[in-house]
This record gives structure tokens, sequence and C-alpha cells, in this order.
């Protein structure tokens, strides 16, 4: 309404989509990155440059972190989190205190860190690397590993952007032009172990590494197809 932003909640089996209350935004336009926690039970999201939570069935929005983007939630409420997409901070949604945990590298090449995704166990993250100091292109951006409390960077060998773990023990990956992959990995040595393989295609890709699935603890994948700057389908 009025080309203000919120969020909606909707089942994949029900196509009406319900408001949650309280997260309609002050900020009328820019990234929003909803992530919905471990439990079902809170969504973080982006208002502008602030981090804000709240209940799942909707309530009054709590300040997170006063700014960051590309969220992610670990099993014990930690949450890490992206500064400009160059520093990796590491918090918890309910006390509004965050820490440094890693920055880019230049003598390794690493020029930001973007899209984290807390591994089971809470400890680590993957990671995606910026390569280039001209921003994050797509075809530059690398995944990695990286320590929650030392912020060491393991790079995985694999070009990526936004990737995720599963619990049938593999990573998923987005790389352009719009191609979703699956790699086997090892949690226990947080390593690949296999070949990659595509899983999708035409899936959408946006600005910065952002690509548009997300994918559920039993392996269900939802995803939006299309380009950017286009209408999007689910």
């Amino acid at each position: 309404k009025n080309g203000r932003i919120a969020l909606y909640l909707r089942r994949l089996d029900d196509p009406v989509a319900q408001l949650i209350r309280g997260s309609e935004l002050t900020a009328t336009s820019g990234n929003v990155s909803p992530a919905i926690s471990p439990d079902g039970e809170r969504v973080a999201f982006q208002d502008g440059s602030v981090i804000n939570w709240l209940p799942i069935a909707g309530g009054t929005p709590q300040v997170a972190a006063d700014s960051g983007a590309s969220i992610s939630w670990g099993t014990s409420g930690v949450t890490a989190f992206t500064m400009d997409a160059a520093s990796l901070k590491v918090g918890r949604p309910d006390s509004r205190s965050s820490r440094i945990v890693a920055q880019p590298d230049t003598s390794r090449g690493i020029f930001g860190l973007s899209w984290p995704d807390i591994l089971p166990g809470d400890s680590h993250a993957l990671i995606a690397l910026v390569t280039t100091r001209d921003g994050p292109p797509l075809d530059s951006m690398r995944l990695g590993v990286v320590s929650l409390s030392d912020g060491t960077i393991t790079d995985l060998g694999i070009r990526g952007t936004n990737p995720r773990y599963v619990a049938s023990g593999h990573i998923l990956f987005a790389r352009s032009p719009g191609l979703l992959l699956a790699a086997p990995f090892s949690l226990r040595f947080r390593r690949v172990t296999g070949p990659e393989s595509v899983l999708l295609d035409g899936v959408w890709l946006g600005g910065g590494g952002a690509a548009g699935y997300a994918v559920a603890g039993n392996g269900t994948i939802a995803f939006h197809r299309g380009q950017t700057g286009v209408r999007r389908s689910l």
C-alpha cells in the first residue's frame, strides 16, 4: 500500500498469504532479506540499514542490530550477518549486542564477505567470498567456511553464492546464469567431499550475489524463477 513493504507468510500449499503484523517497513525500498529462526517462532529482517526481529505470529519489532544485512540464525539463538557486504558480525537478537568476527583479507584476494549460513553446532558458517575489488560479480564469488570464534576463513574452492547447508549432507549454492547446485559436504571436516551437480536452472539471481531460493529441513526447495528486474514467479 502506497509503495510500502511488509512481510507475508504463506504456506506452500495455500495460495493466500497472511500479513505478519508489525513487519511493515519504515523504508520504502531496498533489501528486506527475511530470515526465519530454526524453531519457526521468529523472523529477522532489514528495515533500511537496521535489522529487526519479531514473532512470526506478529507483534512489535525489536531492534537486533543498528546496521547489517544477510542474516542467518543459529540453533542456539546466535545470529550472523554482514556489514556492507564486507565484515561478518555475530550477535544475539534479544540482547542487541554483536561483535565483528571476520573481515576481508585482501592479501588472500578476499575483498568482502556475504550471505552467511550458520552450520549446525553454531561454531562455523558457510560464507560467500567476494574476490574482486569492484564489488561482487557473480562469476568471481567463491564459497568458504568461517569460524565464528576466531574468524579463520577456509576457501572451499567452489564458485558460487548464497550457500545453504542441508541435513542430507550437502551444500546448496547458486551460480550464474541462474543455476542452483549441490555438492556433498562433510560437516565434521567442513569441506566438500565430491563433485557438484545442477539441481535447477532459471533461478532468480539479484545484485550482490542474492539468490531467490530457500530450503526446508525436509529438503523441500522453494525458489523464484525469473530474471533481475522482471516479475518473478514462486
